[in-house]
């Protein structure tokens, strides 16, 4: 006989066999359509919330899913609307220096950056530089990374110093590393060499970038467009460190930013 009491609802085998479906896809690699995928992403999404709630790990993930597929489409402000309940999530169920945490962070803040807005990006980008260095070390490359992306946006935001400090923590870190001629590197002494150019400091700023066109030469070829470019850029450099030396000391430079 069967006992009386509470009956559980029957789960919606459709959307289940939907998600089931969508992940067995996605496995095999079958193409679909952006606007397809998104649907069948917001679907499972939709499902995820209905049955687990929107703080569920698979809800985040679902709603990450989303994410990247608005990301693709190039819907950048619905990606950030998204991304942000991501990060509030996870601050929630597994804390605010999780490496979860810090990745949605990551993410939030290039979307944020995307849409010009440094304000917002700025502190998450530090806390994450800051989650990264505690976790895994400050010359760890994903904190490296990091700290490369919080430069710029102190940078957007005319904090030049700041940016400064960060990209020669950079470069140290690389070359510590013993990858002082990576690609990565070389990228980090341009960065650094154009956040010097605009605190009109050309003479560090050149030696900067003679020492990528020196790496590049060697490693890529002189006729490369990336040893090319970087030339080019030595060039520019050096002009404009003469015209500065002879209009003479730094009263007559009058766009220079204060110190």
């Amino acid at each position: 006989m069967r006992r009386r009491g509470k009956e559980k609802p029957e789960p919606n085998r459709q959307l289940e066999r939907k998600f089931e479906g969508w992940a067995q896809r996605q496995a095999k690699g079958m193409e679909q359509g952006p606007e397809e995928m998104l649907q069948q992403a917001q679907d499972v999404l939709d499902w995820a919330i209905r049955k687990h709630g929107p703080a569920a790990t698979i809800t985040i993930k679902a709603m990450n899913e989303v994410a990247s597929q608005r990301s693709r489409l190039g819907q950048v402000t619905e990606e950030v609307s998204l991304r942000e309940k991501i990060v509030a999530g996870l601050r929630t169920s597994v804390g605010a220096g999780d490496a979860s945490t810090l990745q949605a962070e990551w993410n939030l803040a290039t979307c944020l950056m995307q849409l010009e807005r440094f304000e917002d990006a700025a502190p998450l980008f530090a806390h994450v530089v800051h989650g990264r260095a505690l976790a895994l070390g400050s010359e760890d490359p994903q904190t490296l990374l990091a700290m490369a992306w919080s430069a710029s946006a102190e940078k957007q935001l005319g904090r030049l110093d700041e940016a400064r400090l960060l990209q020669e923590q950079v470069l140290a870190g690389y070359d510590r590393r013993e990858e002082g001629e990576s690609d990565q590197a070389q990228l980090a002494a341009l960065n650094l060499a154009s956040t010097l150019s605009e605190l009109y400091e050309l003479p560090e700023a050149a030696r900067l970038v003679r020492h990528v066109v020196d790496v590049r030469s060697r490693t890529l070829g002189p006729d490369d467009p990336k040893t090319m470019n970087a030339r080019q850029l030595l060039d520019s450099v050096e002009r404009a460190d003469g015209r500065l030396g002879l209009e003479g000391d730094d009263e007559r430079r009058p766009d220079r930013p204060p110190r």
